[in-house]
C-alpha cells in the first residue's frame, strides 16, 4: 500500500510497490548501501542475499524516507537485495567493493 502524506495526515491508499518506489545507492558501494523509498511503504522485508541464496541480511519495517544497510566485512562481489511488501516482491542486484 501506498499512503500519500499532506501535513501528517494519510490521504490516500493505493497498492503495487514497484522498483519505481526506491533507489539503491551507491551502487557499486564499500559497504554502505543507501535505499530511498519515494512513498511510505508498510510491514517491507528487506533481505541481502550472495548468489548462492544464503541470507547475509534480513529485517522487516514500515519505511518513509532512507534506510542504509551495511555490508561492510562481507566478501567483494554481487548481492541481491530482495525487497518484499505482501505478495509483491522487488530484487536488485548491488555490488560490493572492498
Amino acid at each position: 500500500y501506498e499512503f500519500q502524506v499532506y501535513r501528517d495526515l494519510i490521504t490516500d491508499v493505493v497498492d503495487n510497490f514497484t522498483a519505481a518506489d526506491f533507489q539503491v545507492y551507491p551502487n557499486p558501494s564499500t559497504g554502505i548501501f543507501n535505499l530511498n523509498f519515494s512513498r511510505y511503504q508498510n510491514s517491507v522485508q528487506l533481505e541481502v542475499m550472495d548468489l548462492h541464496g544464503k541470507t547475509m541480511q534480513k529485517l522487516y519495517r514500515n519505511i518513509f524516507g532512507n534506510l542504509s544497510i551495511d555490508l561492510s566485512g562481507h566478501t567483494e562481489g554481487v548481492y541481491l537485495l530482495k525487497i518484499q511488501q505482501e505478495q509483491q516482491v522487488v530484487v536488485k542486484k548491488i555490488y560490493l567493493k572492498n
